[in-house]
This record gives C-alpha cells, sequence and structure tokens, in this order.
C-alpha cells in the first residue's frame, strides 16, 4: 500500500494492531487515539520514505509504536505515549527523527533503539527507562523526569482523546 491517510480515529480494545501498514510508503498517520490494543498501538514493518507520525495518543498496549525492519526516513513527532508495557520501539530502522514526544509509564521501557543508525532525537520528554543499544544516533535536548512532572506536559488533544475513550468504555 502506498500514500495512506490514517487520521483522527479512535480505536480501543483492538485484538492485536490498533494501526498496522506493512510495505507502504508515504503514510500520514496523525491525530487518533489508540488504548489497549493486544499488540501493537501503530506498527509500521518494512515502510519507509517520509512516514509521519504525529499527534496521536497510545494508551495501554503492549507495544505503543514499533518501526521494525527498514523503517527509515520517517517522521514520530508530539505524540503522547503512555501506560504501555514498551512505548517507542525502532529495531533494525535507521534514519529517522523522533521529536517532541511524550513518554511516560511503560512497564518495560519507554524508548528503545536497536541495530538503529543515523537516528536523531531531540526534545522528548521520557520518565522512566529507556535503552539505545545502537550506535551513531544524535540525541538533543531531550528531557528526562520523575513520572510526577509529566501530567503538565499533556496536552488539550491528549485530554480529549482520554475523555473520549473512558466515555466509549
Amino acid at each position: 500500500a502506498n500514500s495512506n491517510d490514517v487520521c483522527a480515529n479512535i480505536l480501543s480494545s483492538c485484538f492485536e494492531d490498533g494501526i498496522r501498514l506493512d510495505y507502504s510508503s508515504t503514510n500520514r498517520i496523525a491525530n487518533n487515539s489508540v488504548a489497549s490494543s493486544g499488540r501493537t498501538g501503530i506498527s509500521l514493518y518494512n515502510s519507509s520514505n517520509f512516514d509521519n507520525v504525529l499527534g496521536n495518543v497510545i494508551t495501554d498496549c503492549n507495544v505503543a509504536i514499533t518501526f521494525r525492519t527498514l523503517s527509515s526516513n520517517n517522521s514520530v513527532v508530539e505524540n503522547q505515549v503512555e501506560g504501555n508495557f514498551r512505548g517507542l520501539e525502532f529495531i533494525s530502522s535507521p534514519n529517522n527523527t523522533i521529536v517532541r514526544n511524550v513518554f511516560t509509564d511503560s512497564e518495560w521501557f519507554n524508548f528503545r533503539l536497536a541495530r538503529c543508525t543515523g537516528n536523531t532525537v531531540y526534545e522528548n520528554s521520557i520518565a522512566g527507562a529507556w535503552i539505545d543499544s545502537s550506535s551513531a544516533n544524535a540525541f538533543y535536548h531531550n528531557y528526562m523526569r520523575s513520572q510526577a512532572k509529566t501530567s503538565e506536559l499533556q496536552s488539550h488533544l491528549t485530554l480529549v482523546c482520554r475523555l473520549l475513550l473512558s466515555n466509549k468504555q
């Protein structure tokens, strides 16, 4: 699939993935709310060339956002990732930009880069554990903070999406 727009959806209690795009490019995944997905909130597998994942709220999933196997040249911007088992995960995915995201309350880790190079990571708020098991990634002005200080970073969009999800359940 090519050139997909997945925008402004509220997805709750998905059996596997909330949003999954395989072998696709030039996608825009924006302003979605994904909660309680059995596997992954947003999954991109072998997807490249300027996918944009922005303004999403992902809660209570096994993995919030994952890019796997040669998913490159993508942007992950201003997402709220909280209360997942694992947060954002890039595996074998080079040359991505991760900026102004908020990661909180993940049980295992909030942020992970594995076998990745050339990623630019800046102005993220990361509360809790994070792992960079790769080399040659650029980290600028990321904020490590305690869990208690992250509530002030929640946007109005985040609060509205959480309210809609709570009313839906």
